[in-house]
């Protein structure tokens, strides 16, 4: 009697389901998308390809992040490295700074920015500092970055003018007290933007996309 139960069962559900997907709408979805295609002409009056030397001493990696043109120069980085190209040529100019753990080095390319007002080349540093060289190679110097820390740190820094700089804060860990700050090459501080968002929590909170900030 239980196995004739399971059986009447199963059959009731077979059928239920038939006649429900019956009554259901069917959609057909043509297998052949419409072909888009972007001009590149739409947004650009020319194209011109810079083929850059590759050698042993300019070799970019997989990891290439950026290109930036400076005058007559792209300045092109990837997480390791930062060159310097002749923007008509593609030849090889220079290597700008280095990363390492020396007092001269940078720690990283991520966020790095060329200063048009000062004509310097900024990198983010160890000890939460910034790490500046010339169009020429040269170390220049070192900025500390103002009220950073282990735990609170700006990753993004943009320049206003040839000693004005502004930092964004994201609030990593809910209880961030400022949102931007304003210094100089000093690392003097000009003006703070507090935060007024805070999450109140037993928990330790980490949002690393708190927050985007762009620079026009």
């Amino acid at each position: 009697m239980r196995c004739n139960g399971i059986l009447l069962l199963f059959i009731f559900i077979l059928v239920f389901n038939s006649s429900f997907a019956e009554d259901l709408p069917v959609i057909h979805v043509s297998k052949k998308r419409p072909e888009v295609k972007a001009k590149m002409s739409v947004f650009f009056d020319s194209v011109r390809y810079v083929p850059l030397e590759t050698t042993d001493v300019c070799l970019l990696g997989l990891g290439t992040m950026g290109v930036n043109q400076i005058g007559d120069s792209l300045l092109v980085w990837d997480s390791d490295n930062c060159f310097l190209f002749d923007s008509k040529t593609g030849k090889f100019l220079r290597k700008i700074g280095h990363r390492g753990d020396d007092p001269e080095s940078f720690r990283m390319t991520y966020g790095n920015f060329y200063n048009p007002y000062d004509n310097l080349i900024y990198f983010f540093g160890d000890y939460n500092s910034l790490v500046c060289y010339d169009l020429n190679g040269e170390f220049v110097g070192k900025i500390k970055i103002p009220m950073s820390s282990n735990w609170s740190s700006s990753k993004c820094v943009i320049p206003l003018d040839s000693t004005m700089f502004c930092a964004f804060f994201s609030n990593c860990n809910g209880s961030e007290s400022k949102r931007i700050i304003l210094f100089d090459k000093s690392g003097r501080i000009v003006k703070i933007y507090p935060n007024y968002h805070f999450v109140k929590t037993n928990q330790f909170v980490y949002d690393s996309n708190d927050g985007l900030f762009l620079s026009i």
